[in-house]
């Protein structure tokens, strides 16, 4: 059964209006600082160095998941495992 223009549309406004959310974890004590995750994520600023050197010499990461899409790349590529993307409950937006 095909639905008719009205529903169809209807359903096309509800999906529009749903924002999908995505909650980026980086666990500093796994963390090298290789800064791939800057360098392979499609969305610029979420991943960025941080201010200050800490305890093991380099410059942390800092994440910001403001407009995260939820490719994975940075969980896919992080050699130590330090970061996991999850996705959450879906917002209006």
């Amino acid at each position: 059964m095909v639905p008719d223009a009205e529903t169809g549309q209807a359903m096309k406004a509800e999906t529009a209006r749903k924002k999908k959310v995505f909650t980026v974890e980086l666990r500093q004590d796994w963390c090298k600082g290789c800064y791939l995750c800057i360098d392979v994520c499609p969305v610029a600023g979420i991943f960025t160095t941080g201010g200050e050197i800490g305890p093991k010499g380099f410059k942390p990461v800092r994440v910001d998941p403001e407009g995260c899409t939820g490719c994975m790349l940075c969980e896919l590529l992080c050699p130590d495992l330090a970061i996991t993307v999850e996705r959450g409950d879906e917002t209006d937006g």
